[in-house]
């Protein structure tokens, strides 16, 4: 014989997930802080590459034309470190088609910048309106990875604890599913959790093949603690695999009990 499976309305799915008030509070969090942090960085960041756009460096190198230039400044970032090393914004001029540009380069090669002085020499590289220097590798900042480092603790945090709360709230699930509904009398029930996720803590007796059974069952049905008392009926699911699970069974959930069907 096999048990069919009862459905669950998306009301009682709530009111069982809710049975782990602290639980569901820090899963919420953690699930915003690491979309807020994600869609906050992916906006600041887009925003300063919309007004600062990158140089498609790759194609310069590869289609653009060399010119003369000269250093006009040298400016060592101290305030950022990539690597317990610091980048330098290089400011240069070149001549292109007879017009004297101004551009700005951004590496983080201490070693060669270090032998660089204000007038230099260097070679240019141009393509269009933007250009780098020879011999130079481009430094771009690292925005998406910054996004990935600060936004995936929470991810991760948040992935945890919706498997933890998945995990505790499934033999609940399972109860109500597959549980045998029987009669079990209220012992006490009383009201307990936090003060914004207040339930009620309800014990009740059954009988089983192998003989009485304390249960206890969370509710978020405080309509209960004035409709029962102790000494009252009340219906529970009860786990046809191992009797001494059990749960309340919730108001509007006993019309359609499982059916029975031959192998």
């Amino acid at each position: 014989m096999y048990r069919a499976s009862r459905p669950i309305s998306l009301k009682t799915r709530i009111s069982i997930i809710r049975q782990y008030p602290l639980l569901l509070i820090f899963t919420a969090a953690s699930v915003m802080l690491s979309v807020a942090f994600f869609l906050l960085y992916s906006t600041i960041f887009a925003i300063v590459e919309r007004g600062e756009p990158t140089p498609d460096y790759d194609k310069i190198e590869a289609e653009g034309v060399t010119a003369e230039g000269a250093i006009i400044d040298i400016d060592t970032k101290t305030n950022v470190t990539i690597n317990n090393e610091h980048p330098s914004v290089i400011a240069y001029s070149y001549s292109r088609d007879g017009e004297l540009m101004h551009d700005t380069f951004t590496t983080l090669d201490p070693d060669r910048v270090d032998l660089l002085t204000i007038g230099d020499a260097i070679t240019v590289r141009y393509l269009g309106n933007a250009s780098m220097i020879e011999g130079l590798e481009p430094f771009e900042f690292p925005f998406n990875i910054i996004i990935w480092i600060v936004a995936t603790p929470f991810a991760i945090a948040a992935v945890v604890l919706v498997i933890i709360l998945l995990v505790r709230t499934r033999k609940i699930v399972s109860l109500h599913k597959y549980g045998e509904i029987k009669d079990a009398t209220v012992i006490s029930i009383t009201p307990t959790g936090l003060a914004l996720a207040r339930q009620l803590e309800i014990y009740y007796q059954y009988t089983t093949r192998l003989g009485p059974v304390l249960g206890k069952s969370l509710s978020s049905d405080h309509a209960l603690q004035f409709e029962h008392k102790s000494g009252d009926t009340i219906k529970v699911f009860v786990s046809p695999k191992d009797e001494s699970q059990s749960c309340v069974v919730p108001r509007g959930e006993i019309q359609n009990p499982p059916e029975l069907f031959s192998k």
